[in-house]
């Protein structure tokens, strides 16, 4: 199913919403740059980091990104995800809205073939695979998950990062996650949740994740191959959606012009 989706998706795009796709698919790296510094260079993105750390999906590119596609959602807080020394925003007493990686590449890559490892490592970190989720949910560490917050957390024991694990986890226990993190779940209710995510048809449908994408019982190459489907899907999705916007903004960081 999840192909011919692809196929229909794809046919249905702009030559502008096409280089928006490959953008939205090109790996992204940190560099030490103190201001914002956005360039392409041998088929990957390198981008500066105002937030503390080299973590890609909190990258000056991703969060820019962010308030690209989640614009109308993060307007209605009058909320930028960063304040002005690079610390995130917090929210009553937690941090809710913080840049995450979908799929998880290091939960499997040392069970991968070389193929496979090699092609999802390509895609795992770019912005077709990153959303926002509350800092204890997404960003998990050994410190989080053995706080009260951990059993948010996406990495807790029994979801391992796998986004159809986490989806389900989530979408049962919404109401609870709600008591935690009201703002986010304001902001991101239930019944919009998968298309405010461009989720809609590549992990949830009608509120559940959709039964193509339970992939983490499968063969872990297998796992991957899904994995980079649904990010491939993903992207092609927010392309669609978002094309206008995000072509405008790749154009004034001068990046469409070398893809």
């Amino acid at each position: 199913m999840i192909f011919a989706l692809q196929e229909r998706t794809n046919d249905m795009l702009s030559e502008e919403q096409k280089k928006v796709k490959k953008i939205l698919l090109t790996p992204i790296e940190c560099t030490t740059q103190e201001t914002l510094t956005v360039f392409l260079y041998n088929n990957r993105i390198f981008s500066s980091q105002k937030y503390n750390g080299f973590d890609p999906d909190m990258s000056d590119f991703a969060v820019e990104f962010y308030q690209v596609i989640y614009k109308e959602k993060l307007a209605k807080l009058g909320y930028n995800i960063l304040d002005e020394k690079g610390n995130l925003k917090v929210l009553e007493k937690y941090k809710e809205f913080c840049g995450d990686t979908m799929n998880s590449y290091n939960t499997i890559e040392k069970r991968l073939n070389d193929d496979i490892k090699k092609k999802l490592k390509n895609k795992y970190h770019c912005l077709a695979n990153f959303w926002i989720l509350p800092m204890d949910v997404g960003h998990s560490s050994s410190w989080t998950i053995t706080r009260a917050l951990g059993k948010y957390s996406k990495s807790k024991k029994g979801i391992d990062d796998y986004m159809d694990k986490f989806m389900e986890y989530y979408l049962e226990n919404n109401e609870e996650y709600s008591k935690v993190y009201p703002e986010y779940t304001k902001s991101f209710p239930l019944d919009t949740f998968a298309t405010d995510h461009f989720l809609k048809d590549i992990y949830v449908e009608n509120n559940k994740v959709t039964e193509s994408m339970k992939f983490s019982h499968k063969e872990v190459d297998d796992i991957a191959n899904e994995m980079c489907k649904r990010i491939e899907k993903r992207a092609e999705l927010i392309a669609l959606e978002k094309g206008t916007e995000l072509y405008k903004f790749f154009l004034d960081l001068g990046i469409v012009q070398l893809i």
